[in-house]
């Protein structure tokens, strides 16, 4: 199940996706109804209005979710694959898109900046499927209400999505008052601890004290 990987092991899983013809489930079924064959025989202004919804709501969810440097035309391609009546319900399905979309690339790395898009790609699509940002958005929402006045709390975040999210609320939260102070800077693992534990690499920490 593509909701079951863990985001530490993304990178594994896209440069297996060849050799492992899963199923994505629900993630691919976001895909697919996002690009909904409805509607055949509307009018040619329709269908373009259509496609540019659809469209940018792809590049949305690559932008937003992964940060995909290539969002614009993978989200063009993905796209124009479903509409040719073709629907992708496989990581190996998603994978040879992304391997063809990429196909301008000409750099001796190739191979392995296709497999960082596609580990990525599949990331977008988790944190789509489980609403992850919108979870997040909630507890920090309701954090204040659960500290003490003068409370501490740190926020470890592994994305740059979710860092967003917690930076914003903190700072809203201490011109509204909420806080009295909040991380400025934000806080990340030394050379040292990234040697010891290589996944501390993408962490970030924010703290923030409630007023009192």
């Amino acid at each position: 199940m593509f909701l079951s990987i863990d985001p530490e092991n993304l990178k594994s899983v896209a440069q297996n996706a060849q050799r492992v013809n899963a199923d994505i489930d629900s993630a691919m079924q976001l895909l697919n109804q996002i690009s909904a064959h409805n509607d055949w025989n509307c009018k040619e202004r329709k269908q373009l209005n259509e496609y540019t919804v659809q469209n940018k709501n792809k590049i949305r969810i690559l932008k937003e979710n992964s940060d995909e440097p290539y969002a614009d035309i993978l989200a063009k391609n993905i796209y124009s694959f479903i509409r040719s009546g073709m629907e992708v319900e496989t990581t190996r399905q998603l994978y040879k898109i992304i391997d063809k979309t990429l196909n301008f690339i000409e750099d001796k790395n190739r191979k392995d900046i296709v497999n960082k898009t596609a580990a990525r790609v599949f990331q977008a699509l988790r944190i789509e499927v489980n609403q992850e940002f919108e979870v997040l958005y909630e507890f920090v929402e309701k954090l204040p209400h659960i500290l003490k006045p003068g409370g501490r709390v740190a926020i470890l975040t592994f994305h740059s999505g979710e860092d967003r999210i917690v930076k914003k609320t903190f700072k809203e939260m201490k011109n509204s008052g909420v806080y009295e102070d909040v991380c400025r800077n934000v806080i990340r693992p030394t050379k040292e601890e990234c040697h010891r534990n290589s996944r501390a690499k993408s962490t970030k920490m924010r703290w923030a004290i409630k007023a009192k």
